[in-house]
């Protein structure tokens, strides 16, 4: 089983250039032994929340249908971590560096990530 490539769930009909060229993305896929693995760490991440210590960012589109954006914000909203960020972006679905905005997103991680290095 396969489910559906990038563009699958974009709002740019013509996407994004970079997926034409980036070889990590043009030919993914994702079967269901990978789906299976990341619902397997998604639970030992749920159940052991607590060991999570680090400062992270989680960039999201509000409209994703792959990742249940309730969980991603209850994950956190429970958090114990006091410097976390959520960059929700409304009307993206899945894959926002398909987006004319990825810039953007890029931009505003690599802000996030230099203020703490």
């Amino acid at each position: 089983m396969v489910l559906g490539g990038p563009r699958s769930e974009c709002k740019n009909p013509h996407g994004n250039p970079y997926y034409d060229i980036e070889p990590f993305v043009k030919d993914f896929a994702i079967t269901t032994r990978t789906t299976h693995s990341l619902i397997k760490g998604l639970k030992y991440m749920r159940s052991h929340l607590d060991l999570v210590k680090s400062p992270f960012v989680i960039v999201l589109g509000g409209k994703d249908k792959v990742i249940d954006v309730g969980l991603v914000n209850k994950f956190h909203s429970e958090s114990k971590v006091e410097d976390k960020t959520l960059l929700l972006y409304e009307d993206i679905a899945h894959s926002l560096l398909a987006e004319n905005e990825a810039e953007e997103y890029f931009e505003k991680v690599s802000d996030w990530v230099s203020e703490r290095i």
